[in-house]
């Protein structure tokens, strides 16, 4: 049950009964309905009698709980008052002091559902219902019952019925009397539904009519109806199957009918109210679902219309004046008014429809600056307001007596982070809540704000063009405006043909829409500098075009102002600077170009002096092992050591070898080579360098063919692979897959390559890193163009492994997915034709001699490990260790050696220097260079200055034995020829 907010100012009056009107009406119905009730409740109603005690139902219970569900809990309260509450004052000869909880008890119920009701509406919750709040109240009132009626009762003194102490106070009667309380009181609330569901009963008591009023009449005199009929049908079961001698059909109907027959006769009219009070409920949601559906229909046929409008009309007042007509013509809303803000005050004029000359007080409000407290909720939170009952709640507002019984939306004119002012509507108080109907409001009130925003956007275009059309027109340069919202404004020709975009497109878009998102945190800095300076000038930054494209372009950007110097818009001037900065990029890129290689070359003479160094420190080593092994049989712990020592060395001969082919010192040259051998070394230094949480799987065929190749290249190649792949999936643990195996290219293969049909050897190194961008993945192969942090790469080495397959003829490829990984494949031509691998002729016994032979070096234990090698091998051998010393022996024992063996690097003079003036004094003598690693010799340098031999450090004793034999023997062999 709801009341209709029938406010009372009852307890506020002055003193003295004054109650005109419909209050005078409420109070006497009020004092009336008591005096009902009091007289009702001394008919003494039985519910039940024993020979203990009996039990009373208090009907005069009912008619306070009438006047509280429909006037609120006051004027409940006065009907209580009215009837002696309800006259149980005569329950004092039954039950002497338990009046004390009875009676307070009881009034308190009526106050409890009249303060309910008067705070319930049409859209309040389940749990605010009469049914729902009765529950509380009456679990506590039942309780204080079986616990304190018996305690009260005990204090009675004669000459009360001393059957009622607190000894005899049986406890089935307690627990009857707290069940008919609840049952009572349900009925009670149930028979109250269903009055106040009735016409005359709510027009009796000044409530409004609720929703399919007609229906509901007939749905509960139906339901009576057929409850009577099922009564009927009872009497007449028993009237002519059981008939009792003497009773006629009204006896059985009525006052003979048995207690239990009374009871399920009540029952069946009971039964068919509830089933009417349920089928009332579904036809009333049904109706508010139709009448709901209704005004939404209406609604989107106003804005439909005021859609229409926007597009047809210009005018801002004729359009803002009739879009209020449509919106009540179209009886969607009550009343429709629009009201626009200037700096947050409203101006004129007011747009208002549906008031009947009634609007003028608040117009003169308005106009005094005194803005609405709706309106102001509207401004500070954006959201749809919604006044319940304004002439309730707005009682200072003018309008408030127009909105009885209706509800107040207003909602914000809002577009592009700008608000025009408001409109406010009135429309049934049961929609005014509903999230359809705030979205459908704020949809129109956005058109409207468009509609103005338009128009005021295109005047203030037309503006602008007429004053600068002609210069617009001729400018090179690109001329952009715009709004305060960032909205375009003007768009000349050049811009057109800068941004690639018609200025009919470009007109009224957000201005950002030309600007990279990558470039939206610059833009706002930017605009903060001119917001703070008013200007700003030769700007350069980057700019998208219609179709996508990136173009640099130089701005600059002032703030327009109107004649009250108030900010209108913003002007840029723009200039395609791309060519320019193109030209910059290009010269940038080469100078990091050169600074890297410079970078390398630098890196390659660094790379010289440690191989020349590190030589000269595994000459020794490699020289005094081999000796130690000529010392010691074969069987002995010492050979063994001696072996490892010698093992050692060699491995760190090879590591100088790669460092050399590193900074590209080595002599480049291509032999017939097993693929898989290379590949095998390479993964075996892998697999010794890489974290242990990367596995590898490889998948190598044994049976592969010979390529011909540069060993050291190879060796890049798959090493730099393997190097990008393992940086692909750091610092994750992850797989590399390699694989070599041979693969034949027919001519349906080849346009999927650039290779010739035949047979090939194909390398395949896989990761499960991140994968590689698409748009990317055609750049990996350029100089320099690496995506990893300056500590793991150059960007080189995809570069160097892509140059060194097209020298070979071959072709590389690469699959990669974002996040699946990828993978790179290699084609190496195979030799078609059978290839005859050179076999090294290792001597068992060195070739000796026993010439007298010149050893210079620098390095003294370089000096005496040669000096021993040789004298093994029988030669008599004198040693220096200064350039110049050497010479001054020479010259002063002239021919008294056979061959001379030199150092490169030395103080003083060089070995090619000192070889020079040797041959200046005898230029028969065989000179051999023993070097670590110079730039300045290779084989040409030598035949060029007549040196006879070439020996790189470290050197074995086999190959020192060897060269020194085939220089001396060439040398004897001219000298024999010239004789």
């Amino acid at each position: 049950m709801i009341n209709d907010k029938h406010k009372n100012d009852f307890w506020t009056q002055i003193p003295g009964i004054r109650f005109p009107g419909m209050r005078s009406y409420q109070v006497t119905v009020a004092v009336v309905f008591g005096l009902i009730g009091f007289g009702v409740n001394f008919l003494d109603i039985e519910f039940l009698k024993t020979g203990d005690f009996k039990i009373s139902i208090l009907l005069g219970v009912f008619f306070p709980l009438v006047i509280a569900l429909a006037w609120g809990w006051r004027y409940g309260l006065l009907c209580a008052l009215a009837g002696g509450c309800q006259s149980m004052w005569w329950l004092w000869y039954g039950d002497g002091w338990g009046i004390f909880y009875a009676v307070p008890v009881f009034t308190l119920w009526i106050v409890w559902h009249g303060w309910w009701a008067d705070r319930r509406s049409d859209s309040s919750p389940w749990y605010m219902t009469s049914f729902a709040v009765e529950i509380p109240f009456r679990i506590v009132c039942e309780l204080g019952f079986l616990m304190v009626f018996p305690w009260l009762v005990s204090l009675n003194p004669p000459p009360w019925d001393p059957l009622l102490v607190q000894d005899h106070v049986s406890p089935a009667w307690l627990r009857t009397v707290a069940i008919k309380h609840t049952v009572t009181a349900y009925l009670f609330l149930m028979l109250a539904y269903v009055i106040f569901s009735l016409g005359p009963v709510r027009r009796f008591l000044g409530l409004s009519s609720r929703r399919a009023q007609a229906d509901t009449m007939v749905i509960y005199i139906t339901a009576i109806l057929f409850g009577l009929v099922l009564w009927g049908l009872d009497v007449l079961t028993n009237y002519f199957f059981f008939p009792s001698e003497g009773q006629s059909f009204w006896g059985l109907a009525v006052h003979g009918a048995r207690p239990k027959e009374l009871f399920f006769r009540f029952f069946y009219v009971i039964a068919a109210l509830l089933m009417g009070i349920v089928i009332d409920r579904f036809n009333r949601n049904r109706v508010k679902l139709q009448e709901r559906l209704d005004h939404q229909n209406r609604v989107l046929a106003a804005i439909r219309n005021v859609n229409q409008l926007i597009v047809a009309e210009k005018d801002p007042d004729r359009l803002l004046n009739k879009a209020c007509a449509l919106l009540v013509e179209t009886r969607g809303f009550y009343n429709a008014w629009i009201v626009l803000t200037v700096d947050g005050r409203p101006k004129e004029p007011f747009y208002h429809v549906g008031f009947n000359g009634e609007f003028i007080p608040m117009a003169e409000r308005l106009l005094a600056g005194d803005i609405p407290t709706c309106a102001k909720a509207v401004h500070r939170s954006g959201n749809v307001q919604v006044k319940e009952n304004p002439s309730d709640h707005c009682t200072d507002c003018p309008l408030s007596v127009l909105y009885a019984r209706r509800a107040g939306l207003c909602v914000g004119l809002n577009y592009a982070d700008r608000n025009f002012g408001w409109l406010s509507l009135s429309c049934p108080v049961e929609f005014a809540h509903d999230t359809e109907e705030h979205d459908l409001i704020k949809e129109v009130a956005g058109d409207i704000a468009f509609a103005l925003w338009a128009i005021e956007n295109d005047n203030q275009r037309k503006t602008v063009e007429r004053r600068y059309a002609d210069v617009l027109a001729v400018s090179v340069d690109a001329v952009v405006a715009t709004d305060m919202d960032d909205r375009i404004t003007v768009f000349n020709p050049s811009a057109e043909k800068m941004f690639n975009c018609q200025a009919q497109e470009a007109l009224g878009s957000p201005i950002t829409r030309f600007c990279p998102e990558d470039c939206l945190a610059e833009r706002e800095q930017m605009m903060r500098r001119l917001h703070e300076t008013g200007e700003l000038a030769s700007y350069e930054s980057e700019r998208l075009t219609a179709d996508g494209q990136r173009i640099w372009v130089e701005f600059s950007k002032s703030i327009s102002r109107d004649d009250l110097g108030h900010p209108q818009g913003i002007i840029s001037i723009l200039r395609d600077i791309s060519a320019r900065k193109k030209i910059e990029q290009d010269t940038v890129r080469l100078q990091r170009q050169m600074q890297q290689s410079q970078k390398m070359e630098s890196i390659g003479s660094l790379a010289g002096g440690i191989a020349h160094d590190f030589n000269n420190i595994l000459f020794p080593i490699i020289g005094f092992s081999q000796m130690l092994m000529e010392d010691f049989s074969e069987d002995s712990a010492a050979y063994r050591n001696a072996r490892e020592i010698l093992t050692a060395a060699g491995r760190a001969t090879e590591l100088v070898k790669q460092i050399l082919s590193f900074s590209r010192q080595s002599e480049d040259k291509s032999i017939p080579i097993r693929f898989q051998s290379i590949v095998k070394e390479v993964l075996k230094l892998c697999r010794s360098t890489l974290p242990s949480d990367i596995t590898i799987h490889q998948e190598i065929d044994s049976q592969c063919g010979y390529i011909t190749a540069n060993p050291t290249q190879l060796h890049q190649i798959v090493m730099n692979l393997m190097t990008n792949a393992y940086h692909a999936i750091t610092p994750d643990h992850g797989e590399i897959s390699l694989r070599l195996c041979e693969k034949e290219f027919c001519r349906e293969d080849i346009p999927a390559f650039s290779l010739e049909p035949g047979r090939y050897v194909m390398l395949s190194v896989s990761d499960t890193g991140d994968g590689i961008a698409p748009d990317i993945i055609d750049k990996i192969f350029d100089p320099y163009f690496t995506t990893k942090k300056k500590d793991k790469g150059t960007g080189l080495g995809l570069s160097v492994v892509h140059g060194i397959i097209n020298t070979y003829n071959g072709e590389i490829k690469v699959y990669s997915e974002l996040g699946q990984g990828t993978t790179f494949n290699i084609y190496l031509p195979l030799k078609e034709k059978s290839v005859d691998i050179p076999t090294e002729k290792k001597m068992k016994i060195n070739p000796m001699g026993n010439e007298h032979i010149l050893l210079v070096d620098d390095e003294e234990p370089i000096v005496q490990m040669v000096k021993t090698i040789l004298e093994r091998l029988g030669y008599r051998v004198t040693s220096r260790t200064g350039s110049i010393e050497a010479l001054e022996l020479f010259k002063s024992k002239d021919g008294a050696f056979d061959l001379v063996i030199t150092d490169m690097t030395m103080p003083n003079m060089t070995g090619d220097q000192l070889a020079k003036e040797l041959l200046a004094v005898n230029p028969g003598i065989p000179i051999i260079i023993l070097t670590g690693f110079s730039e300045r010799i290779n084989k040409h340098t030598i035949e060029t200055i007549g040196i006879k031999g070439l020996l790189m450090k470290p050197v074995v004793t086999s190959d020192i034995a060897l060269e020194i034999r085939r220089v001396l023997d060439e040398s004897q062999n001219l000298v024999q020829g010239l004789c």
